[in-house]
């Protein structure tokens, strides 16, 4: 073979070869999970090659794992949020790139205060641990789960009214009501259950009244017209939602004087004060929008850094527009 067709032949396995070379020094954080339950609180960052993490104290509420010369994989995710709660209440992951240094992937963990986290490395899996939410055993005893989806009203209202221990006294019109989600923690305090139930039954334009002998009965409100009724202005694909959450710095009646002008007619917020909750119901999507605000004024009150990614809009006129309208 001519020496000249040889060359031909091997230069793109010989640029394949420098590219995956050159390549080779940097490392991918393929993925990231959160484990959170009641014995034990996670971060996992998993890379496609060994890497020495380093661990960044921000203040007693942040801390930074900052893995020098990686970069985040397409599917890796960025934003993480426990589904149990504990004491991460969040973890975002970014790329931080330099013209002079290398590239960086820093992981940021948003928690409540505590001691500093274990850091250790296995191969190329590097597990962060935290330690986990200490709650007493009479509260865990204490707490109940509530999770439905789309599951009749008359049966919500039964085993909540069972999982708290009280009397609650309904007739047949509770059935016509319809079916109800309701999303939030694992696990609520009886008290939390029975305001949220209360404010269930407050948004189909019913209310909790006590009677003789300790029970309480469920009444319409002389007319009051259910929010969920199909006649209504709202559209079958938003189906009604409620939820509960725990604020860590916020102040919970505050909050929900905050929220009140954005609520509209097919929502409501109540703080619940013994556990610095806010009980949210209404339309998915709506309430989707007041939990994603509930959580950023939740974090500007414990002095976190928020940070939005703009799908649209300019950052810098948009920050200027903010600034003008909220001033200090």
């Amino acid at each position: 073979m001519h020496p000249r067709t040889a060359s031909s032949l091997l230069l793109p396995f010989l640029v394949l070869l420098g590219a995956a070379a050159s390549g080779a020094e940097g490392v991918s954080v393929y993925d990231l999970q959160l484990e959170v339950d009641g014995n034990r609180e996670r971060v996992l960052i998993f890379c496609d090659a060994p890497v020495e993490p380093r661990l960044i104290p921000l203040d007693d509420r942040t801390v930074m794992i900052a893995l020098p010369g990686t970069s985040l994989g397409m599917s890796t995710p960025t934003r993480l949020a426990p589904v149990a709660q504990g004491s991460i209440v969040r973890v975002t992951a970014f790329d931080r790139s330099d013209p002079v240094l290398d590239t960086e992937v820093r992981i940021v963990v948003q928690r409540r205060p505590g001691e500093l986290p274990e850091v250790a490395r296995r191969d190329s899996v590097i597990t962060v641990d935290f330690e986990p939410l200490r709650r007493p055993a009479a509260a865990r005893e204490d707490t109940i789960s509530v999770s439905y989806r789309r599951t009749p009203m008359k049966r919500v209202v039964a085993e909540l009214a069972r999982a708290t221990g009280e009397e609650l006294i309904f007739d047949d019109a509770v059935s016509g009501l319809g079916a109800i989600t309701i999303e939030g923690p694992g696990r609520i305090s009886r008290a939390e259950a029975s305001a949220m139930l209360d404010t269930i039954l407050l948004l189909k334009g019913f209310a909790v009244v006590p009677s003789p002998g300790g029970a309480r009965t469920v009444v319409p409100i002389t007319g009051a017209q259910s929010p969920w009724a199909e006649e209504g202005e709202l559209g079958s694909g938003d189906a009604p939602v409620t939820t509960l959450l725990p604020l860590d710095s916020a102040n919970a009646p505050e909050i929900v004087a905050l929220l009140a002008p954005y609520l509209g007619a097919y929502s409501t917020a109540v703080a619940f004060e013994p556990s610095n909750s806010v009980i949210l119901a209404g339309p998915a999507s709506r309430i989707q929008r007041l939990r994603t605000a509930i959580r950023a004024l939740d974090d500007i009150e414990a002095g976190v850094p928020v940070f939005w990614k703009l799908d649209h809009a300019d950052a810098e006129v948009l920050a200027e527009q903010v600034a003008q309208i909220l001033g200090d």
